[in-house]
């Protein structure tokens, strides 16, 4: 997939975007502070242009979905911010929950799956969804390789981060 089609895959999709827990950090911390995405070790794979390249995918699209298993991860790695990035970081978040769209795959559907011991509570449960599937963002490769196999709407940041580089 060429970064042309990647940002014309977001810009058509009408389900919504989905990022994975990591990306949602980024996104967040960048928002918060640019220079936190170096400093903060759950972003720190990551840089100032990968922030700008998840920034610009996402402008291209409003509607974002939220599962509350990527919420819950986003929030009990967020504590370990620092005052007073961890306030403004809370606050962001907040607002950004109140704007996602929330779905919501019970953890016993998720727990039958054959692939729950292999990729996780919460990659599972982005798995599940039947209907309307949102178009997933994530540098997870299992993750990917596996929504790719199901034929689900999903890019891999990781190819578009080489592509813009």
């Amino acid at each position: 997939m060429s970064l042309g089609d990647a940002l014309t895959a977001v810009r058509r999709h009408k389900a919504g975007v989905l990022l994975d827990t990591n990306l949602l950090l980024l996104l967040l911390a960048g928002t918060v502070d640019r220079e936190l995405i170096g400093n903060w070790k759950r972003t720190q794979i990551y840089d100032q242009d990968d922030f700008d390249l998840l920034s610009d995918l996402l402008e291209l699209h409003r509607g974002l979905v939220m599962t509350p298993h990527i919420a819950t991860e986003v929030s009990n790695l967020a504590t370990s911010l620092a005052k007073p990035d961890h306030d403004r970081f809370f606050r962001l978040f907040a607002g950004y929950l109140h704007e996602c769209e929330e779905r919501l795959v019970a953890v016993r559907e998720v727990a039958v799956v054959d692939v729950f011991a292999r990729l996780g509570l919460t990659d599972t449960a982005i798995v599940r969804f039947k209907r309307r599937r949102p178009l997933v963002v994530t540098d997870d490769l299992p993750l990917a390789l596996h929504l790719e196999r199901q034929r689900f709407p999903v890019v891999n940041f990781n190819h578009l981060r080489n592509l813009a580089a």
